[in-house]
């Protein structure tokens, strides 16, 4: 049986580990530049790209779990991100996704909330569907999960 290697690659320190039988340690560490830092909404849990703004960027939405909301930071054309802007959502807001639910082209979010405030009341453990109505953020939303749809 030939050498068994494990390779780490991590992002600001290189640690190789490597378990063999003749004993071989490969490092693969990635060159990145200075980090690029914002600020986004308090517990930020989860991070989703997609161009938001239909100008062919990569723009970020963040969960952000302590202040129930989502951070949108717009791409630039030189890799940073414009400070963000945030979208109220519901309560612990921990997860998302991005996809186009509604099959107009441009992308939507999915919010997985521990409480979402409806017009009927609170609906805990639901996905709170955020549709891009605008070229820069979801303004409509419908919340789903507990509570039945309409």
């Amino acid at each position: 049986m030939g050498p068994i290697r494990l390779i780490v690659v991590c992002l600001s320190v290189c640690l190789a580990l490597a378990f063999s039988i003749p004993g071989e340690v490969l490092a693969v560490c990635p060159d990145f530049v200075t980090p690029n830092l914002n600020r986004v909404g308090q517990g930020a849990n989860a991070v989703a790209i997609a161009d938001f703004n239909g100008d062919g960027l990569s723009d970020l939405a963040v969960a952000n779990e302590s202040s129930n909301s989502v951070s949108i930071l717009l791409g630039k054309s030189d890799g940073t991100f414009a400070r963000s802007f945030g979208q109220a959502a519901g309560a612990g807001s921990f997860s998302l996704v991005v996809g186009d639910f509604n099959g107009d082209g441009k992308s939507d979010l999915a919010v997985a909330c521990a409480v979402v405030d409806t017009p009927i009341g609170p609906a805990p453990d639901a996905v709170l569907i955020l549709l891009n109505a605008s070229v820069c953020f979801p303004t409509r939303h419908r919340a789903a999960g507990s509570l039945e749809d309409p």
